[in-house]
């Protein structure tokens, strides 16, 4: 089982790193690796909401590093991409190789093990990424 496309990045972004990396290199020398945009790294404006009384101010600067490419191989192409709060453009590369391969379904991409155990619930492979919030109408 795995989780959810939307945390997948998260998921992957907490595990290991030079496994991460190691999959990601096997997978970019036998498949073809096209950018659909130029990848972006740089300083981000986050924006917060006070509680009181509503209104919107900048809390400061965060590192941001976005890439969106296509995975062509032998077995099926996709698109994948990849955004996370971090300055390192490889890493966020790599996660970007890896989403591709997810949605292509390569065989590469179930040798990654997304935890420990037998996880129950989405929250257990990505404990800190943000829970898609339910819109009140």
């Amino acid at each position: 089982m795995r989780p959810e496309r939307e945390h997948w990045a998260c998921a992957l972004a907490a595990a290991d790193a030079d496994a991460v990396a190691a999959l990601a290199d096997r997978i970019r020398r036998r498949a073809a690796v096209d950018p659909l945009a130029p990848p972006r790294e740089g300083l981000m404006l986050m924006q917060m909401r006070e509680s009181v009384a509503g209104s919107l101010f900048h809390l400061g600067e965060i590192p941001m590093a976005r890439v969106h490419l296509r995975l062509t191989a032998p077995e099926g192409a996709a698109e994948g991409g990849a955004a996370l709060m971090s300055d390192d453009l490889a890493l966020v590369t790599r996660l970007a190789i890896l989403d591709a391969a997810l949605c292509a379904e390569l065989p590469e991409a179930a040798e990654r093990r997304w935890s420990r155990g037998s996880p129950s619930s989405t929250r257990r492979f990505a404990p800190n990424c943000p829970r898609r919030r339910k819109s009140r109408r």
